[in-house]
């Protein structure tokens, strides 16, 4: 039983290191792995300027590498957002910033989302932990930054086109998050944040 309990759990590190309880989790069941960032990158959805001049795709491919010696079929997650968060970084071409978003055609926009999917398997990914999809109708810092616009179809039309571009290339694509949170007081990832509005 606590070999299949691992086996659903998805741990996040900020770096590209297994710890030993890692590398027990990964012995012991263990199917997946978040690569995040720090705190001080997910506020300012930029990965550090220590980060982006050390980080390799090799170092990438060593840790993939390396959990695969120990566990077979894992799943390494990281946020690789339209706007926002890219753990990525360097290492996989941007897919363009929000205002060239919102008038890039469907198909350019699903062509630069495979190539950065495909980036990413070459890396040993498998799953972004993206697009964003929350639609705000106020205040939301916890997703400043990150949200692609305020009309529910341009939302759709380009999480869609980029979903249909990083599956195109083999990489599970998660949305988020539901239920949404469109008007909220505060950031939940650090304060107690009441959500308004239904």
């Amino acid at each position: 039983m606590e070999r299949n309990a691992r086996a659903v759990l998805l741990p996040a590190i900020d770096s590209l290191e297994l710890t030993d309880d890692l590398k027990r989790y990964f012995d012991e069941g263990g199917r997946s792995l978040l690569l995040g960032e720090t705190r001080a990158e997910y506020v300012s959805r930029r990965m550090s300027d220590a980060r982006r001049a050390s980080e390799r795709a090799e170092d990438f491919r060593r840790l993939a590498d390396e959990v695969a010696t120990r566990a077979n079929r894992v799943l390494i997650a990281l946020d690789q957002e339209p706007t926002g968060i890219e753990r990525l970084h360097g290492l996989a071409p941007r897919l363009g910033g929000r205002a060239e978003l919102l008038s890039m055609p469907d198909e350019t926009i699903r062509q630069r989302a495979h190539v950065i999917g495909r980036k990413a398997r070459e890396l040993g990914v498998g799953m972004f932990l993206g697009p964003v999809v929350d639609v705000l109708t106020g205040r939301n810092p916890w997703l400043h930054g990150r949200t692609l616009d305020t009309d529910a179809r341009q939302v759709a039309r380009i999480t869609r086109a980029f979903i249909s571009g990083i599956q195109s290339a083999g990489i599970v694509a998660t949305a988020k998050h539901f239920p949404g949170h469109h008007d909220i007081t505060g950031d939940p990832a650090i304060e107690l944040a009441d959500v308004r509005g239904t």
